[in-house]
Parts: C-alpha cells; structure tokens; sequence
C-alpha cells in the first residue's frame, strides 16, 4: 500500500475527488520539481512494481491551482492541472510497459497557492515504489528551480554531487564542513553552481566519442572552481577545458602548457596513482584538485613548464582567500563518513 507524510491541509478544506479517463490523465504534465521519469522508469524494482497493474495504482495525485504562479519565466495559470503523484505510472501506461491500460485514474486534487506549497506537497508524497535517487533529485531540482534540463549524462544523471559538495567546501568552508554529501543541503550547492553546471553539462556533452577525457569528480570540481574563479563567459578558460575534453596535448618539447600537463596525468596516473573523492588522502581531492587549478592557471597565463612548481597546493587560498586554508588544515576522515554512495568516478 502506497504510504505518505501527512499533507499540512488548511482548516476546512475538503480535498476534491473525482474519475478522471485515461486520455485525459495522458494529457496532463508533470509539475516542474518531478524527477528524470524515464530514468526512474528504468529502476528495477520500479520495473517490477508497475509492469502488472493494481488497485493502488489508480490513485493519483493532482496539484490544481487556486492562484496564478510565477516560477522564474514560467507563468502557470489559476486553475492549471499537473500531475504531483503518478507521473512514472503516466510513463509505464503511454509506453505500453504495464500488463493493462486502465480506462480511468481515481483523482484526488490538492489546492495549490505557491510554488513553494507544491514542492511541500510533492516532497510529501513517499511511495514505496518511489524509489527516488540522489540523481534523479538533483535532476528534478535543476528543473524545477532553473528551468534547466541538463543533456549530458554526467550532469542529467546527478553524478557530480562529490564534486559539487567540494567547490561548495572551498567556497564557504564552515558551512560544508564535513566530506559526507548532505542532501538537505543540495539545493544551495545547486544554486551556487549552477551557471558553473551549465558550461560543464555542454563540455560534457560533447564528450561522445571513445577518444575524449573521463570526467572523473576530481577533474569536475577544478573545472567548477576555475569557471567560479575566472567566469562562465572566459573564451580562454573554455578553449582550456575544451582542450582538456578533447585530450590535446602538445608533446613536441619538454616544455609544456597546462592542458597537457593535466591531460598527460590523467590518462597516465603517474602522480595520482588512484584518484579518490575522499578530502584528505594523497590522492583525494585537496591534492587533486589543486592539481589541475595550478595548470589551469598556467594555461590562463600562457606559462609553460617542464614540470609542477612549489606551491602548488595553495592554489585555493591564492584564488578563494583564507576561509580556503580549512581545506588543508582539515583534518577530518573521509573514510570515518559513509561517502560511498556518492563516490561516482
């Protein structure tokens, strides 16, 4: 039986009821904070809840609005329809992935005032066939509060939050203080980023051939830092990561320029011999990332070197201030934190 938090109804209101036919629920839209619905589809155990059609699955959930709403450059009318629970069964009956099609759905309405009120009562809504996964939140939060549908699957698949959670860290250090992802938390980290996430849902989108850079969360958190560092619009820094995408390196003398450096080490692993999202370890991120800032840097200034220069490692402090030394003088355990389910390279 499908379970759910209690929805902070107001005094005396009666939730409307009704049937609704099947086309018509087709023609419905989802509301703009719901989650990547054909990856969820995808899910297993998702697969094994829906394909056979039940009682239960005939009750859904609609958000209708009392109010006009504006969300960003969306306007949503009063009176507007849109689906708050039952967009993936949506999905399964359209795809034809269900044993039977129903003929009608069981309605429930829910009065929406605010944008903010429907979040609240879509984050209600815990269904245990739910299932909802960090990347499909993150995924529906890039939609919902930026309008931006990402198309790499880097990014479209949330598989970056190591690498978020990280530039947030070097950014405000007392806030993001602990290695562990907290997704209570995502939303900021989201927002502090996001212009950051865009350029790298591009770069990573071009990244379709077998001959292209993996883009590893190490390598993910320094293109987020230089993006914050330099600007989102710097023609000079895209070429570089572009570069970096592509794997150019110029090897025709010993002196060379950052995206060589960086490119050659990465594929090579001749000083990070296995690159972690732990924060403290040799190979983690406050080696690492630093790492490829330094070369960043030199590419930015068009210096060439044979090999990597002292002080590297300070590369954060220089470009973010003091609040980044708490990043070298951290001395907290990775491995003393459950990262693991983040930990995606």
């Amino acid at each position: 039986m499908r379970k759910m938090r209690s929805y902070p109804l107001k005094k005396n209101i009666n939730l409307e009821k009704s049937k609704m036919s099947i086309e018509d629920f087709f023609e419905l839209r989802a509301v703009p904070m719901q989650r990547n619905t054909e990856a969820h589809a995808q899910n297993k155990k998702v697969k094994e809840s829906l394909s056979i059609l039940k009682p239960e699955h005939l009750d859904i959930a609609l958000a209708k609005l009392t109010k006009d709403i504006h969300h960003g450059d969306v306007f949503y009318r009063k009176d507007s329809i849109m689906i708050l629970n039952g967009n993936t069964r949506k999905y399964f009956w359209e795809n034809g992935l269900s044993d039977f099609i129903p003929q009608y759905v069981d309605i429930t309405y829910y009065p929406i005032e605010t944008i903010e009120e429907m979040k609240e009562t879509y984050n209600s809504f815990d269904s245990t066939v739910a299932l909802e996964t960090n990347g499909h939140k993150i995924w529906g939060l890039l939609k919902s509060d930026h309008n931006f549908t990402p198309k790499s699957n880097k990014i479209s698949s949330g598989k970056f939050t190591s690498a978020l959670h990280f530039s947030n860290h070097a950014l405000d250090p007392v806030t993001y203080n602990e290695p562990t992802v907290n997704m209570e938390k995502i939303q900021d980290e989201l927002a502090m980023f996001i212009n950051e996430i865009k350029v790298m849902d591009e770069i990573c989108d071009n990244n379709k051939t077998t001959r292209k850079i993996i883009w590893d969360q190490p390598l993910l958190a320094a293109s987020f830092l230089a993006l914050k560092h330099y600007g989102t619009n710097n023609t000079k820094l895209l070429k570089c990561l572009n570069d970096i995408n592509d794997q150019k390196m110029i090897t025709t003398s010993v002196y060379q320029d950052g995206v060589t450096h960086i490119v050659y080490e990465w594929l090579m692993k001749l000083k990070f011999k296995q690159r972690t999202t732990s924060w403290d370890k040799d190979c983690g991120f406050s080696k690492t990332v630093p790492f490829v800032l330094f070369w960043i840097d030199k590419y930015m200034n068009d210096i060439t070197q044979k090999q990597i220069g002292g002080g590297w490692d300070n590369i954060l402090i220089d470009w973010f201030g003091p609040n980044s030394k708490a990043i070298k003088a951290n001395t907290i355990m990775a491995n003393a934190f459950d990262v693991a389910a983040f930990d995606v390279i």
